[in-house]
């Protein structure tokens, strides 16, 4: 995969996760493979609440790297692209569905 196609596939994925909920395969740096459900829809992640005199410091950017908000852990994760191993995008009845089927 070139450069070029490879920041396109990125910025593919940054937009499915943005507009919909997902179901994302990966394989962690130990090897181990893991199933999250997922997403960086501003409806389903926490709002930024800035004290005041907070000072935020900016992260590292990191291209091969994307954050996304679990929304099973309730916590922002990350995974490497390279890793992935799959993604569906759920309806909101699997979504619903999806968190009836694993309690």
């Amino acid at each position: 995969m070139t450069q070029e196609e490879f920041i396109e596939y990125r910025n593919k994925l940054i937009k499915t996760l943005k507009e919909n909920i997902c179901l994302i395969s990966f394989t962690k740096t130990n090897g181990e493979i893991r199933e999250m459900l997922c997403t960086n829809n501003s409806s389903y992640t926490p709002k930024k609440v800035m004290l005041e005199g907070q000072v935020i410091k900016p992260r590292k950017e990191n291209d091969s790297v994307i954050p996304t908000f679990d929304l099973n852990k309730k916590e922002y994760r990350s995974f490497k692209i390279q890793n992935l191993l799959d993604i569906k995008i759920l309806s909101q009845k699997e979504f619903e569905n999806y968190g009836q089927a694993t309690n």
